[in-house]
């Protein structure tokens, strides 16, 4: 997050909740998550790529920065049940799995720190 840093406000937006560029990409990710378990489907493995937006400026004289960002959401159980096991609840771990994973493939492993 950049301290001081502002949202893009869009011009012409349409519509309120949409007047400016994202700053974040987990609202969209909990929007998708709320939708998809308002019709039971509960357990869920979604991610997104895409682009946030800030700018330190009230009205803008050049572009905003743009940073580009990696979302992963998992939710309910990491496997169906059968009839050797239970359905066993993702975890911080399955993310940090997911998480390895990805970095590993980009080569950028090393550079992730967990707190």
């Amino acid at each position: 997050s950049d301290k001081g840093a502002q949202p893009v406000r869009l011009s012409l937006p349409m519509s309120e909740d949409r007047s400016v560029l994202r700053t974040a990409l987990l609202p969209q990710m909990l929007e998708v998550a709320a939708y998809n378990r308002n019709r039971k489907n509960d357990n869920l493995a979604i991610f997104e790529i895409g682009s946030v937006f800030h700018t330190d400026e009230e009205l803008l004289t050049r572009l905003p920065h743009e940073k580009h960002r990696l979302a992963v959401l998992l939710n309910g159980s990491r496997n169906e049940a059968g009839w050797n096991q239970k359905p066993a609840a993702v975890d911080f771990y399955d993310v940090k799995g997911v998480m390895e994973t990805v970095t590993h493939i980009l080569g950028i492993g090393g550079l992730i720190h967990y707190e």
